[in-house]
């Protein structure tokens, strides 16, 4: 049996091996439209436009980032955007419990910049809303 391949080449296979050669075409043809699309997918994604900044906007970004205390703590500042500015700065925490000598808790912080931070509190016996939890734990400076 002659088989036509889709590189255009000719394949030969024999009856009792027209199951495998079957088969061995479908997984071809599938990676052949896997490739297909990732090289679009490619294409499109080189095509994207960077988002330019005015020197106006940057410098107010730079502004913002100098005063990220004030930001955060800024009564228009909702608690969604709090939590997407941590997403920024934040890379991985590691909240460990530590029984000796007095029972605490361990918070390890690796920030995006490659810095790591670590600060030990005592938890609250029977915390009742989110700020009895955070005044267990120093500030960081």
């Amino acid at each position: 049996m002659r088989r036509l391949e889709p590189n255009g080449s000719l394949m030969w296979s024999r009856c009792e091996n027209r199951l495998v050669a079957r088969t061995l075409e479908q997984r071809w043809n599938q990676k052949l439209r896997l490739l297909a699309e990732l090289e679009q997918a490619y294409t499109e994604a080189k095509q994207v436009q960077r988002l330019e900044l005015s020197e106006a906007q940057r410098q107010q970004i730079l502004r913002l980032a100098n005063d990220l205390g004030a930001v955060w703590l800024s009564p228009t500042t909702t608690a969604q955007e709090r939590k997407e500015m941590l997403g920024l700065l934040v890379k991985q925490v590691a909240i460990t419990p530590v029984d000796s000598p007095t029972r605490q808790t361990q918070v390890k912080i690796l920030w995006h910049t490659g810095a790591k931070a670590r600060v030990v509190c005592q938890p609250p016996k029977y915390p009742t809303k989110a700020g009895d939890i955070r005044s267990g734990c120093p500030s960081h400076p």
